[in-house]
Formats: C-alpha cells, structure tokens, sequence
C-alpha cells in the first residue's frame, strides 16, 4: 500500500504514541527524592501523578530464603483530560499521547517543550537512544464467522485446507531501513472477536542512536521526523489495500 494514502484517513487507528528519549542519568539521580520537587513543577499540565514500580526478587540459595524490594521505575503526570501523559522514567523520559490522536504535528511542540523541562529538572548526562512507538488497532472483518487475516494483514500467514482453522494470530518482526540506521520491532497480535470483526494490535516501535547534546534541538527533530516517516512506511506496508478500505469507512 502507498504511504501517502495514510494521509487521507480521517479517523486513523492509532491507540496510542509514545516517544522515549533514552537516557544515561547521573549516579545520583532518585525518583523518590525529587517526586515532591517534579510533581510541583508539573502540576500546572499535569496535576495526576502515577508511580510505577517494579518488584526485584532475589534468592539466598544457602539458606532459601527471598526477598522482594520494590524499585520506583517511573512517575507519571498526567493531564486533566487523562488524554497526555509526561514520565520520568529511571532511564530517561517519555511523552505518551492517547485517544483521540490528531496529527504527530500537534504534538511536537509539547514534546520539546516538555523535554526541555526535563532536561533542566532531571539533568540527563547523554541522550543516547531516541524511540518512536505507535500501538495501533485494526478491525479485521468477520466473513459467516471466519476471518482471513492475510487479505488484510500482510505480515498473516494464511493457513487453509485440512480441515486447518486459524485461531489467535501473533506476530513478531523485526524492520530496518537499509538506508539510515533506523530499526524497529512490528507486533501484531489478535484480540476476542465481536460479532462482526476481529480486532488485531499493531505495535509498531521504531529507533535510532543519538550522538548529539541534548540542546542541539535541531537534530532531535530531524530524527523525530526520521522516526516518524520510517513509521508510516511500515504500518502501510503492514496492511492491504483492502484494510485500507476498511479504516476508510471507520466513523
């Protein structure tokens, strides 16, 4: 399918977008100290504030004995509308933007804004990796109550005859543009069926290595734009012309 076409979609089925800035941060950089100060400073945008933690486990074989310590991974600070979410991550930073979606466009300014901000609160040494992550649903149409995925998903191997019916649908691949040292990982897996359609997720994550100062505003850009163009490519190469249709005539 042609990329330009992704343009013409009034409704596009994108369920979220998220841009990470990887990070190396300072030895002495914690969360858990700096909540209080981050939270402040946000709150005029982004007044709730969500942890996310994670559990280490570790295991004493002499003595069989465990121990559970819970690590702050990331804070949260989300808009009024819950629609547009900022993290302070433990490596890094991200900008999440949710339901409804307009145009990458629209959000560019937030995003540099925001990292900025970041970058003058949290005080980053390098950025060193720069991700473009779109998650995607399609709805797959049902046909007297079967689905063939591969007239809509290029990436769907299609399994006929035998007395062979396909059930749940994963997929994993990985993508490279053979001209730059953009790469990326594209999942696809199916939701439960309705009545008349089978949603399928189209995780779409894309990459790049930075070697730029985290001021040189110019080549974050450059690379967003690189990211984001690298991205449409390989959704529209993902689905069919007859997909295409279908998101169409999405209202």
């Amino acid at each position: 399918m042609d990329v330009s076409t992704l343009s013409k979609l009034k409704h596009p089925p994108i369920v979220e977008a998220v841009v990470d800035f990887d990070c190396d941060m300072p030895q002495d950089y914690d969360l858990e100290s700096v909540q209080s100060d981050l939270a402040a400073a946000l709150s005029a945008d982004y007044p709730n504030v969500e942890q996310v933690r994670r559990a280490d486990v570790t295991l004493n074989v002499d003595d069989a004995t465990t121990g559970v310590t819970k690590v702050l991974e990331a804070l949260r600070f989300r808009n009024a509308t819950k629609e547009q979410i900022v993290q302070y991550r433990a490596s890094g930073f991200s900008f999440n933007r949710l339901k409804p979606y307009g145009s990458f466009d629209d959000y560019t300014g937030e995003i540099m804004s925001r990292w900025v901000q970041f970058v003058a609160l949290a005080k980053p040494v390098a950025l060193r990796t720069l991700r473009l992550r779109y998650i995607n649903m399609v709805n797959v149409p049902l046909d007297k109550g079967a689905v063939e995925l591969s007239r809509y998903l290029n990436c769907a191997v299609a399994v006929d005859g035998n007395d062979v019916k396909c059930g749940e649908y994963l997929s994993r691949l990985s993508v490279f543009d053979s001209k730059s040292d953009l790469s990326g990982v594209v999942v696809s897996v199916s939701q439960p069926p309705t009545a008349t359609h089978v949603p399928v997720i189209i995780d779409i994550a894309i990459q790049t290595e930075m070697r730029c100062e985290l001021d040189d505003y110019n080549s974050i850009n450059f690379s967003l734009e690189l990211l984001r163009r690298f991205k449409n490519r390989v959704f529209a190469s993902s689905i069919t012309d007859a997909m295409f249709s279908e998101l169409e005539h999405v209202s």
